[in-house]
């Protein structure tokens, strides 16, 4: 007898394709058969749509050994490689195949020993400039060895919206003679002994929901299929309740939920969940008030989570644009299999598809320690550009936390975090936003993110969002809601994105931002994280891009002074302050300087890039540091933020390499006096993660790849020595009041440069030879007696104002006139004996089918390690000291292995065989 329910279902529905990329004959492959794979370059990311040039596959398998969907193994070619196997045949419009002969795992070259679960792929052109996706951008897969399974080749949805009159069109395919069944609400209309199953069936017209039910039984084996209709549902108008706002508004009541949607032109919109089993229904229709729909969601459990989507005219498919958590079925796999969000619920395929929202009533709200926090002075800023990805191997929030003490010690007083709003993809710098109102999960929770800011403000330290609403990318609700196809570009209908970009800068969906639509969406973002999170501000990716006057082909003419850019900048500026009257707003702008000192004027901070003046100055290159202090701009404020290097450049150090043919310590001499001379200009400063120790990786070899830290390199007394003048400086403008403007006088270029502060309390010159030969330099101290050497406690006695002094190539000094702590007696010894641990550590053989051992630990430290399953589920314990590892008692699959203590611990990821 048929066990008919949603493990059936779910079984099933996982293998429905709807608007197929691909699909392959036969329908069932075996990895000992050959394989004709059809690809369709309309359907997916719709990339290769159009084009006439030769297109390859870049293409691998997944196997027993892949630690997730995106671990390809025995992949045919590297990336942009062009070979006969594996180019495609035209063989219509649009349309192409690509043939695996002799047999599946002949052509990958895979042992017979083991399991391929599926063929990946990436369609390209041959020149690699264009590329044919999946849905979102994911890679393409055909599953392989599947065994039993139900095909549904149509209706490919759960449900559909249709006319009185139409026909419903089935068919289905098994790999074997099955017996299928056809039943309408639950009446049981034809049955069918085949592998193949079609029948159709009359819409019936009245507005009722009706339940369409296939099975199909071979044996011990069954599966079965659901297809719900509804025939032009009419919508009821109603008022939108007081107080409700566009997204999920819970009550006093903790078994119930109000959802608002937006939606100008929808004729109606269905609610899908799990309080509904995402079925159709009636109870579940939202009410219209104009452009908003709205519902009561009630009974529901408090502190449950419920998934749930918006069915929009019965064939759109989004999670709420406002939501607070996001489910996908995209990311989530990789981030549930390595635990980075204890307790994720899964991805519900059997059910749906698209991203999905959380609801969730009477959640446990965060108890924040410091409720009320003094930001730093905007000219007093020292701001630490931060990527959580790639600032520790863990990749977390808490792996930033657990250096806050390594930041606080450096002074700086600002953590810029690069975007932390969900985004598509895992491993991303996040400048590719879906979701506005989320964190993205990859990073770790909600309350992780807020215990960081929490712990940063306990420091001292401000928290600057980076924040991208230039654009937003094809898996945006706002975007999807009128755009063509499932991730194409917007339709002329959108409230909220341009059909195309306004500028050439442009990525993703370009925002409309004169529309009222989208100044009321961005106004509750920027509400939001200032209220929700207490972050203290933002930084404005791409700011130059909120306009509609359209450059796109004439960059110069993109930055020019733009009065509409100008009024949009201040309209949202103003909504800002309304909700946190000293918020930082930070402009990545780059336009005119008559925009700009009109911006800074106004009280927004801009980016001041240095990077070129800076790479010159450490390679005794021509170069002016002028343009470094907002006063040469003719700016009234301080709200310059220089920085000699961000994300988007290459690595001083690294240009600085390629350039000078001085031997290493006299670059990184020059490296030290740039930051003296840098963070002695006033007005706020930015430092991007790693600077502070000459990170100098190439940037632009894999320009969004992760990046592999190098603490390793405040082990070598040379970069230790940069990292102290980076953290004696930060200290000296951050901990001291004596680098105050009032008493400021440069020379920013020549041979020989300084700068003084006359403070009444102690006086300050910083003087540096730029220049490749040695200088003499006289009449610098500004006045006569003892000078201290700030960095290295020298004592220098002065006779004369007149008096000269001698600067070999490369040197400089910061005195001061009293002796003063330099701030540098924090040596960080304990935290780099972690990173020796931390580097040496060796986990092996991995993957195992017995045993695990550890190697490079001192064998003094008796540490321990426990063992988790992926869901967090604790398996075992133990310590290193007792042996080798054991593991053959655990079923195949992915382990998580932490080793330490309570002060360091490492997680691993361990397949066992």
């Amino acid at each position: 007898m048929l066990r008919y329910g949603v493990v059936v279902l779910s079984f099933v529905i996982s293998l429905v394709l709807r608007g197929q990329v691909v699909t392959s004959e036969p329908n069932f492959p075996k990895d000992d058969q050959s394989v004709v794979i059809t690809f369709d370059a309309t359907k997916g990311n719709a990339g290769l749509v159009g084009y006439t040039g030769d297109v390859y596959a870049h293409t691998g398998v997944i196997t027993e050994n892949s630690t997730s969907p995106s671990d390809w193994k025995y992949v045919k070619t590297d990336w942009g490689e062009n070979t006969p196997e594996t180019k495609l045949e035209l063989i219509g419009d649009d349309l192409y195949t690509l043939t695996i002969s002799p047999s599946i795992r002949e052509y990958y070259g895979v042992p017979d020993s083991i399991e391929i679960q599926k063929i990946s792929m990436v369609f390209r052109s041959a020149d690699t400039s264009v590329e044919g996706k999946g849905d979102g951008g994911s890679d393409i897969f055909v599953d392989l060895n599947i065994g039993f399974v139900l095909q549904v080749n149509s209706p490919t949805t759960r449900f559909g919206f249709y006319k009185a009159g139409d026909m419903i069109d089935f068919s289905l395919a098994t790999p074997e003679t099955s017996d299928f069944s056809f039943y309408v609400d639950g009446q049981l209309i034809s049955q069918e002994n085949t592998s193949d199953f079609a029948v159709s069936h009359p819409v019936m017209s009245d507005q009722q929901v009706h339940e369409l039910i296939v099975t199909a039984i071979a044996g011990e084996d069954s599966a079965g299929y659901q297809h719900n209709y509804i025939v032009d549902p009419a919508t009821v108008t109603a008022t939108v309740p007081e107080g409700l706002i566009d997204g999920i508004n819970y009550t006093t009541d903790d078994t119930e939920a109000y959802l608002v949607l937006t939606a100008p032109g929808k004729l109606n919109v269905f609610v899908l969940g799990d309080f509904n089993e995402w079925k159709i229904n009636l109870d579940f229709q939202m009410s219209q008030d104009e452009d908003k729909f709205w519902i009561r969601i009630g009974d529901l459990r408090p502190n449950q989570e419920y998934i749930f989507q918006y069915l929009i005219e019965g064939e759109l498919l989004i999670a709420d644009p406002y939501t607070e958590k996001v489910i996908s079925q995209f990311d989530d796999q990789e981030i549930i299999q390595m635990n980075r969000y204890p307790g994720l619920a899964s991805y519900p395929f059997a059910l749906t598809e698209h991203e999905a929202s959380v609801i969730h009533t009477a959640k446990a709200e965060y108890e924040w320690q410091v409720t009320s926090f003094e930001k730093p002075a905007k000219e007093d800023l020292v701001i630490y550009e931060l990527l959580v990805r790639d600032f520790s191997e863990e990749r977390t929030y808490q792996a930033v936390i657990d250096q806050l003490d390594y930041l606080d010690s450096l002074g700086i007083n600002a953590l810029q975090l690069m975007p932390i709003m969900e985004f598509e993809g895992n491993l991303s710098w996040g400048y590719n936003p879906a979701f506005k109102f989320a964190v993205d999960k990859f990073y770790g929770t909600e309350d992780e993110l807020k215990l960081l800011i929490d712990e940063c403000h306990k420091r001292g330290i401000a928290v600057i969002l980076d924040i991208v609403l230039n654009h937003h990318f094809g898996r945006s609700p706002l975007v999807r809601m009128y755009n063509e196809g499932d991730f194409g570009k917007p339709t002329a209908d959108n409230p909220w994105f341009n059909i195309n970009a306004t500028h050439d800068f442009n990525v993703g969906y370009d925002f409309n931002h004169e529309s009222l639509y989208t100044q009321a969406y961005i106004d509750r973002v920027n509400a939001y994280w200032l209220e929700e999170y207490k972050a203290d501000g933002y930084r404005f990716d791409l700011s130059k891009g909120f306009t509609q006057k359209v450059t796109v082909g004439n960059v110069g003419a993109w930055g020019q002074y733009d009065a509409e850019r100008i009024a949009l900048l201040k309209r949202m500026s103003d909504k800002i302050w309304e909700v946190d009257s000293e918020a930082y707003v930070i402009l990545e702008h780059f336009a005119d300087n008559s925009e700009e000192v009109e911006l800074a004027n106004y009280g927004m901070m801009l980016w001041g890039n240095q990077h070129g003046t800076y790479i010159n100055s450490a390679s005794a290159r021509s170069s002016n540091l002028d343009w470094g202090y907002y006063k040469v701009r003719g700016w009234e404020q301080p709200n310059l933020v220089a920085y000699m290097e961000s994300h988007d450049e290459e690595r001083t150090f690294f240009e600085v390499g390629k350039r000078s043919t001085e031997p290493f310590g006299l670059q990184i001499q020059r490296m030290r006096m740039n930051a003296a001379f840098f963070f002695a200009i006033p007005g706020p400063k930015m430092l991007w993660q790693f600077g502070e120790f000459g990170y100098d990786l190439e940037l632009n070899n894999d320009r969004l790849g992760i990046k592999p830290t190098r603490w390793e390199y405040l082990e070598d007394s040379l970069r230790l020595d940069l990292f102290s003048t980076y953290q004696a400086m930060i200290n000296l403008k951050t901990q001291t009041d004596y680098l105050d403007e009032e008493y400021f006088d440069w020379q920013p270029s020549g041979d020989v440069r300084w700068i003084t502060y006359e403070h009444p309390e102690v006086q300050t010159l910083i003087i540096g030879n730029f220049s490749k030969t040695g200088q003499d330099a006289s009449s610098v101290f500004p006045v006569t007696g003892t000078w201290y050497n700030f960095l290295t406690g020298e004592e220098l006695e002065v006779s004369a104002i007149t008096q000269s002094i001698s600067l070999d190539r490369g040197s400089f000094a910061v005195w001061t006139s009293e002796p003063i702590d330099n701030f540098t007696n924090w040596v960080p010894e304990a935290f780099l004996l972690a990173l020796d641990q931390q580097l040496d550590l060796q986990v092996f053989p991995n993957p195992t089918s017995k045993f695990i051992h550890i190697g490079g630990l001192d064998q003094t430290v008796d540490l321990g390690y426990t063992i988790y399953d992926v869901s967090g589920r604790f398996i075992s314990k133990g310590v290193i000291s007792d042996g080798p590892i054991s593991v053959s008692g655990l079923e195949r699959g992915i382990y998580l292995l932490r080793v330490g203590d309570d002060q360091l611990a490492n997680t691993y990821r361990v397949v066992v065989q």
